[in-house]
Order: C-alpha cells, then sequence, then structure tokens
C-alpha cells in the first residue's frame, strides 16, 4: 500500500471506533498484533484490543476522534488526534460520572500489506 492508502487507513479506524464498529477495525488487525497504551501494564493481542476498545466506547457512546495531523513513513503512520466524549456509561467497570473529557494523543500505528501489526498511544 501507498503512504497515503496507510494514513486513509488509520482514518477509517477512528471513524470506525467513533462509530464503535470494533468487528470491521478487527479485520484489519493483524492476529499478530502488539498493542501498548500509556499507562497499561502490558501489551495487548488482538482479542485484548477489541475487548478494550468495546469497554472504552461503552463508556464514552459519543466519542469523537479529531486527526489534527498525520505523517506516514516506511510502514507506519503518526497520528496526532484528539479525543472527547462524556463518560455516560459503564467504562470497564467504572460507573458513569457524566464528565466530559478532552485529551490529545500521539499514536504510532505499524501497517504491513494493509493489515495493522502494532499499536502505540500516548497521551
Amino acid at each position: 500500500m501507498s503512504l497515503k492508502e496507510n494514513k486513509e487507513l488509520i482514518r477509517r479506524y477512528y471513524e470506525m471506533y467513533d462509530k464503535g464498529d470494533i468487528d470491521s477495525i478487527m479485520i484489519f488487525v493483524s492476529e499478530d498484533i502488539t498493542t501498548t497504551f500509556q499507562g497499561m501494564p502490558a501489551p495487548l493481542d488482538k482479542t485484548g484490543l477489541a475487548d478494550y476498545m468495546r469497554g472504552f466506547h461503552a463508556g464514552f457512546p459519543n466519542m469523537i476522534h479529531t486527526i489534527r495531523n498525520q505523517i506516514a513513513e516506511g510502514d507506519q503512520v503518526v497520528t496526532a488526534v484528539s479525543f472527547k466524549g462524556i463518560h455516560s456509561a459503564d467504562l470497564l467497570g467504572v460507573p458513569p460520572s457524566g464528565r466530559s473529557i478532552e485529551y490529545t494523543e500521539i499514536s504510532i500505528h505499524r501497517i504491513v500489506d494493509g493489515t495493522q501489526i502494532g499499536i502505540r498511544d500516548r497521551v
């Protein structure tokens, strides 16, 4: 895939995440993916990533990701993305607070042959 196609793949990733369409995201995630999120004690595999994404989306069903900047080089796409949502439902065992949160993160996605093989997020 071209660098432009890799960037578009990640744009679609965030659009699907905002809609809660985790099953569609998992179609282009490798079985061998390694995902690390800041503050998590251990990397997530594909099943762990899907479970985490479903739990996070359940807690913020109105989530919105806004891409601020994207750079692609080699097999990596680096994305600066803002997140905004209201904690309006259970979030991985935490009762809803009704509070709005907003933050910006940098995500690095590794893509090989149209499949994500690695994700690193830093807030």
